[in-house]
C-alpha cells in the first residue's frame, strides 16, 4: 500500500465541500476531537483485555459496595487473624508503613492480605536482626 503525502491533496471532498490535504484533514481532526491514535489488536488480545477490565470491575464495585472479597480484611479482620490488637494494627499503618486502602463513602480501613504479610515478613527480618548475635 503506498503512503499518503501529507501535503498532497485527497481526492474526495469533504462534507463542506472542500478538498483536503492529509495534513489539514489530521489537524482538524485533532483540532475536534483531540489526538488519537489507531491501534491493531488481534480478537484473543482484546478479548483477554476485556475479561481483565470486567474482573476490576467486578472487584471495584464489590468493594464500592462493601462486600468482603477474601483479599481485603478490616481491622478487627487482621486483629484476629494476626493475634494483634487493633492499636498495633493501627501503630503498623501510620508509624511503620502497613498499606492499606479507604473504600470511597465508607468509613474504617482495609488491609491486603498480601500486604500485610510482606509487611509482616519484612519486620520479622528487621527483629531478628535486633536480637540475634552473631
Amino acid at each position: 500500500m503506498s503512503e499518503m503525502k501529507e501535503n498532497k491533496p485527497i481526492d474526495s471532498k469533504h462534507a463542506d465541500g472542500k478538498k483536503y490535504t492529509l495534513a489539514m484533514l489530521k489537524k482538524h481532526t485533532a483540532n475536534k476531537f483531540g489526538s488519537f491514535t489507531q491501534i491493531n489488536i488481534e480478537n484473543e488480545t482484546l478479548q483477554s483485555l476485556m475479561d481483565g477490565i470486567e474482573s476490576l470491575t467486578d472487584t471495584v464495585r464489590q468493594l464500592a459496595n462493601g462486600q468482603k472479597l477474601g483479599l481485603w480484611l478490616t481491622e478487627a479482620q487482621v486483629s484476629k487473624d494476626y493475634e494483634v490488637s487493633i492499636k498495633t494494627i493501627r501503630k503498623w499503618r501510620q508509624s511503620d508503613g502497613l498499606p492499606y486502602s479507604v473504600p470511597p463513602g465508607k468509613k474504617g480501613y482495609l488491609y491486603a492480605r498480601s500486604d500485610i504479610e510482606t509487611f509482616l515478613e519484612k519486620h520479622r527480618k528487621d527483629i531478628t536482626k535486633r536480637f540475634v548475635k552473631k
